[in-house]
């Protein structure tokens, strides 16, 4: 039992680089798709939907950069704020893009992430690995990377 406890408590580093190559492709999806159509259809449901999503993804990709466990929705600001490659900017840059929802607002979280070494962006957005992950996990059976 110890074994199965250390490995949950310090999984291997390539299920982190995973995820944040998972999580990288969410926040280009949400940032470089679904945000900017939803920005020229002047949709402001699915514009805050989109920044929602990415801002998230973000802050996902920067706490599996850093090998942080995410603890849940009500610990990410905290543990965004605490990681190596995050901190007060990050923050403040992602609720900027949920305050703003705008495609302007991704694209600086996007240069924030990528000046600091994290791989994300916008003008590419990874939808078959998105599509693979999450709208086919029902078939394949594998946890999409938010339940991972």
């Amino acid at each position: 039992m110890p074994e199965v406890i250390a490995r949950i408590v310090d999984p291997p580093g390539a299920r982190f680089d995973g995820l944040a190559r998972s999580f990288g492709d969410q926040f280009g999806l949400f940032a470089g798709y679904f945000l900017p159509h939803a920005q020229a259809r002047d949709d402001t449901l699915a514009r805050r939907y989109a920044a929602s999503r990415a801002a998230l993804a973000a802050a996902r990709v920067v706490l599996a950069s850093d090998r942080v466990l995410f603890r849940g929705m009500k610990y990410q600001r905290e543990q965004v704020l605490s990681a190596a490659s995050g901190g007060a900017v990050v923050v403040e840059a992602l609720e900027r893009l949920v305050d703003g929802a705008g495609v302007d607002d991704a694209r600086r979280v996007a240069g924030l992430l990528s000046a600091i070494g994290l791989t994300v962006t916008v003008d590419d957005p990874m939808l078959g690995r998105f599509i693979v992950e999450n709208e086919l996990s029902w078939f394949t059976g594998a946890l999409p990377p938010d339940a991972r």
